[in-house]
Order: structure tokens, then C-alpha cells, then sequence
């Protein structure tokens, strides 16, 4: 299954649905040291694309450790660059999210991924 680009919901509009799910079912993360968001628990299989010149990249499982308005986290098997861009769906769904790689951190059995959620111009209207 391939990501959907301008079809269906918005991104911001995929993120909030997402958050309303992790805030029902996750407990929040209130540390404020060098966040700008709270983040919320969210366990939820992930597919992530990278965001390549070929056309069908294929995705990497991954599994959402939390989530906030600006970002998520997720551990995976793959290491990701920091500043490499991707799209991000929830397992077996075509809506996409776009994201930026902020940080990756080897851990047991994989990495822990960071990213910021690219919702372009509109982001802080």
C-alpha cells in the first residue's frame, strides 16, 4: 500500500485524530525541560516511507512510543538520517502525514526516531 498525497483528510487534521486517541488511551508526558508540547503515550503500528527520487519506497514497520501537536516518536529496525524527510501512516492506511527526521538513537533491536510533523506555511498561522 502507497501513502495518499492531497486526497482525504489533511495532515493537521490526521495528527488531531491520532492525539484524541493517544490522549483516551495514553497517559501524558507533562516534563516541559526542552519541549515546547506535551506529549501523549501512543502504542500504535506504523508504517513509515521514506521520502526518496524513486518512485515506490517501501515502508518501514514501526511502532509509536508517544505524540504531541509538533511531533512523534516511534521506535523502528532502520536508522533514519537526521533531516530525512518521510511520510508517516498508521499500518494498513493510505492517509499520509509528512515529517522531518529530528533525531535517531540506536537502542535494543533498533532505533529511536524523533520527528517534527511538516504541515508546511499554515503550521503557525
Amino acid at each position: 500500500m502507497q501513502p495518499v498525497g492531497s486526497q482525504g483528510p489533511q495532515p493537521q487534521e490526521i495528527v488531531h485524530a491520532w492525539l484524541a486517541e493517544a490522549h483516551a488511551s495514553g497517559e501524558a508526558d507533562t516534563w516541559t525541560g526542552k519541549r515546547s508540547q506535551h506529549r501523549h503515550e501512543w502504542n500504535a503500528n506504523l508504517d513509515i516511507y521514506p521520502v526518496t527520487s524513486r518512485r515506490r519506497a517501501t515502508s518501514v514497520l514501526a511502532t509509536a512510543r508517544d505524540i504531541s501537536e509538533t511531533g512523534l516518536g516511534f521506535r523502528c529496525r532502520k536508522k533514519f538520517d537526521r533531516g530525512s524527510q518521510v511520510l508517516i501512516c498508521r499500518a494498513g492506511e493510505e492517509q499520509a502525514v509528512p515529517a522531518t527526521v529530528s533525531a535517531c538513537t540506536q537502542s535494543v533491536g533498533g532505533y529511536l526516531i524523533g520527528v517534527w510533523f511538516d504541515f508546511g506555511p499554515t503550521a503557525t498561522d
